[in-house]
């Protein structure tokens, strides 16, 4: 069975609460990243901001210098790096996110991204059983899943 940790990236862009909307723009134009994760001071993730949550930036130079926790998105959907590669690309489906951090203790420790899951899968499909191919569960089963 595959897992995240068989496929995340733990070498993961991050930003302060703390930077400017500016900064995040910069940051996500600098990596070629659609979205990043924001932590406090020892590593806990508390948001997640997007290049949609910046647009405004682009339009309004009034509020460049305005934080990055004005703009976040607080309620993150993260996964753990032991959780199934079936179970995250079901949550991908279901949330309909580009990535997912992953946690460990409340503190990040990698990222997981829709095409890191399709290149995982491209590269070693041989090797990915039919045990592990599940059906995509209903909604209720869904928030089953991610209340463990």
């Amino acid at each position: 069975m595959s897992f995240v940790r068989d496929v995340m990236n733990t070498s993961v862009v991050t930003l302060p609460a703390t930077a400017t909307l500016h900064q995040a723009t910069s940051t996500l134009a600098t990596n070629h990243i659609s979205g990043v994760p924001v932590v406090d001071d020892e590593g806990t993730l508390v948001g997640m901001i997007s290049e949609l949550a910046l647009f405004d930036v682009l339009f309004d130079p009034t509020i460049q210098h305005h934080q990055v926790d004005e703009y976040m998105t607080r309620e993150v959907h993260t996964v753990a790096e032991q959780d199934s590669l079936t179970d995250v690309a079901h949550r991908f489906a279901f949330h309909g996110v580009r990535r997912f951090p992953v946690v460990r203790d409340g503190k990040l420790i990698g990222i997981v991204t829709r095409r890191d899951l399709l290149a995982f899968c491209q590269e070693h499909g041989d090797e990915i059983s039919a045990s592990e191919v599940t059906p995509m569960p209903f909604a209720d089963e869904l928030s089953e899943i991610e209340a463990q």
